[in-house]
């Protein structure tokens, strides 16, 4: 199944990017011409959980960079985490303290919209399509379970584990507000976003969306 996403992932690059010759100036034939890292923080919403944070970055293609509405497609890396009280992993063991860690690399696409001539305010708004690569987790693993006296035994050791068992996509709508500031021939970028993750996300015994907002900081060239 990993492998039909990362087709199905290669093979929505390859679209995006052909329809590229269409949409670009003739003075950038650049591949990429917006880079950003960031960080994030879950909006989870669940009772037993706190939001964390995590990181990403990405890599943009701007195309109608002239005009007042972009448009802007690209790849990027966002590293979400959350933490729970307590995730039973087995009848005879739980995980307390767990943080949980989900790798994804999503497709966004969204349309950019710029008020100002020279420093320019803008408004973002589009979609994204994740596709999740695998989720860590770690915390203190507590057990109970019987000897060969039928009497219990308890035993705790720190956890780690990773799992590929993650469900395979999510997608959602995004929104975004930034400035956009020129410096001589590049430009300064500074925005934050939501994005809203829609798809119910199972993790071992557990689920959630995932669902965060980010800080961004990026280069325009």
């Amino acid at each position: 199944m990993r492998v039909v996403y990362l087709l199905l992932l290669l093979l929505i690059v390859k679209i995006l990017f052909a329809q590229r010759e269409y949409l670009i100036e003739k003075k950038n034939s650049i591949l990429f011409n917006e880079f950003s890292i960031s960080v994030n923080r879950t909006d989870l919403g669940k009772y037993s959980s706190n939001n964390k944070t995590g990181f990403g970055f990405s890599t943009l293609f701007t195309a109608r960079s002239a005009k007042r509405i972009n448009i802007l497609f690209g790849i990027e890396y966002n590293n979400t985490k959350y933490y729970a009280n307590l995730i039973g992993i087995s009848h005879f063991s739980y995980v307390s303290d767990a943080t949980y860690s989900i790798n994804t690399l999503s497709i966004p696409f969204f349309l950019r919209t710029n008020f100002g001539k020279k420093i320019k305010l803008f408004v973002e708004l589009g979609g994204f399509l994740d596709f999740n690569l695998f989720c860590s987790s770690r915390g203190v693993e507590h057990t109970y379970y019987p000897n060969n006296n039928n009497q219990i035994k308890y035993s705790e050791r720190n956890y780690y584990a990773v799992s590929s068992s993650v469900t395979g996509f999510n997608f959602g709508p995004s929104l975004g507000v930034g400035i956009n500031i020129p410096i001589s021939k590049y430009s300064f970028i500074l925005k934050t976003d939501y994005k809203l993750g829609i798809r119910e996300l199972f993790i071992e015994r557990t689920s959630l969306y995932n669902q965060y907002i980010r800080l961004i900081i990026g280069v325009k060239i």
